[in-house]
């Protein structure tokens, strides 16, 4: 999938499109396996893939249920280990993903809300470098509903980690990409 996600962000998307197609009920299977047993390589393999696939194709209503059946998943799986940060992870990342495919179905209180929770995973101080890509979606949330004030504090924000994590390839926020 990672090879697939490559050629999607490099705009060769009809054709690696067509050929994840034909393949999207074994990726999901795989996703679906790698969140149940909370195998974070295989997670991080299939996670951004799928969210683009569904994404560029606007099958906005299936990728928030995949999202969704992935939280549900680690939710209980964090209700029976307790604190455990390779969970919480994953957790926020779904969140993040699934907030995004809300606010495409203009479901924005949802959106908010799923990704508020993922964003509350990521104060965590080990974790907070995952924290920009949350913050960019719910600027954009913001943005969307014509609060502009705080779309640019979420964006600052969200520029303040990545600069101080130095997260490559993730320095231009929401507000310096569509502002």
């Amino acid at each position: 999938m990672r090879e697939q996600e490559a050629y999607l962000k490099k705009g060769q998307q009809k054709e690696t499109l067509g050929a994840v197609n034909l393949e999207i009920d074994n990726l999901r299977a795989g996703w679906y396996w790698a969140v149940a047993n909370r195998r974070e390589e295989d997670f991080e393999k299939y996670r951004e893939g799928l969210f683009l696939v569904h994404n560029v194709q606007s099958w906005f209503q299936e990728g928030e249920a995949v999202f969704r059946h992935a939280a549900a998943r680690l939710r209980k799986a964090k209700e029976k280990a307790g604190s455990d940060r390779q969970i919480d992870k994953m957790l926020g990342h779904v969140l993040a993903r699934q907030g995004v495919f809300c606010a495409s179905l203009g479901q924005y209180d949802q959106a908010r809300a799923v990704m508020q929770e993922g964003l509350a995973i990521f104060q965590d101080a080990v974790l907070r470098q995952n924290a920009p890509l949350s913050l960019n979606y719910l600027a954009a949330v913001a943005w969307a509903l014509g609060e502009y004030v705080e779309a640019k504090q979420l964006c600052q924000e969200s520029l303040i980690i990545t600069e101080r994590w130095a997260i490559a390839g993730n320095r231009r926020s929401f507000w310096n990409t569509w502002v």
